[in-house]
């Protein structure tokens, strides 16, 4: 029973499913921001690409893939904060207040600096 005793979030495949999380999470920041700063500044008929039947498709799935991801990315690392970095009250506000958006942040700066990968058996 030496995985009950492992949290999960510490395995190699856990790593690999928040970095690919991270990656996509940060992609549709990105996606989004491109987006809106185009609705913003009324530029939506400028930008051809998001009237193409590819950029459909690429939003689409960036949406569809990359919304859970994000959700997914978000309790991760609340759920490594709660079991490792609890000291950290500041990581704990910035992940609540800032959400999906803080999630890859606290992903790159704590919890890939974090222990050890226990690989699955």
């Amino acid at each position: 029973m030496d995985g009950i005793a492992t949290p999960w979030f510490a395995t190699s495949r856990a790593r690999r499913l928040f970095s690919i999380s991270a990656f996509l999470s940060v992609s549709l920041i990105l996606f989004i921001l491109v987006f809106a700063t185009a609705v913003f500044f009324n530029l939506v008929g400028t930008i051809r690409w998001t009237d193409t039947i590819l950029g459909q498709i690429f939003g689409f799935l960036l949406g569809v893939i990359g919304a859970p991801a994000a959700v997914f990315l978000w309790v991760g690392m609340l759920w490594h904060w709660h079991a490792r970095a609890r000291t950290s009250l500041g990581w704990l506000f910035f992940l609540v207040v800032g959400n999906w958006l803080a999630a890859p942040l606290y992903y790159g700066f704590v919890f890939r600096q974090s222990a050890t990968v226990t690989p699955i058996k």
